[in-house]
């Protein structure tokens, strides 16, 4: 996926995601970044600040810099979704404490947390972990519970871009 950080300077240059994860990536650009500097990454799916974790040549690994959650955001209480949900249609891994995992279908998704089809019914309240495909697992917090689904609210949302490389990648594998 192909994106423009805009350093502290104010220079855009061109770089190539690679190797996303929920809360960063590594990107290749035509010039070297520095390490510890921070920057604006910008792709299709949003801009999101970074710093620039290492650096080796034309390749840097970035962390997305998020705010923490504050108390509200984690309060069982419902409040209004914070992020429009996209229509998925794809399988996840499901990882509940002293339990199995197991694959979980998920009908939609967005940046701050998804709704699954549950094997196995979870609490409110209760934490967990999701796991995509080529991404490592997010913990989430389950927010409601239907008849044979559930609502997970992410613990740190994930960055648009990555969310674009998951359709993506199932839009391929369809």
């Amino acid at each position: 996926m192909r994106g423009i950080a805009t350093l502290q300077d104010g220079r855009k240059i061109p770089v190539v995601l690679l190797n996303l994860s929920y809360d960063g990536c590594a990107v290749e650009s035509a010039c070297a970044l520095v390490e510890g500097s921070t920057l604006q990454l910008a792709t299709r799916g949003g801009v999101v600040d970074a710093e620039v974790r290492w650096a080796s040549g034309t390749q840097a690994g970035l962390h997305f810099r998020a705010e923490p959650l504050g108390p509200a955001r984690r309060s069982a209480e419902p409040t209004p979704r914070d992020a429009e949900r996209m229509s998925a249609g794809f399988t996840a891994r499901m990882k509940r404490f002293g339990r199995n995992c197991y694959a979980v279908p998920v009908p939609d998704f967005s940046v701050s947390g998804c709704k699954v089809e549950f094997a196995d019914r979870p609490h409110v309240g209760e934490t967990v972990f999701i796991r995509f495909d080529g991404l490592d697992s997010i913990e989430a917090t389950v927010r409601w519970v239907g008849d044979r689904d559930c609502g997970l609210d992410f613990v740190c949302p994930i960055h648009p871009a990555i969310l674009e490389l998951m359709l993506q990648r199932h839009h391929k594998a369809a």
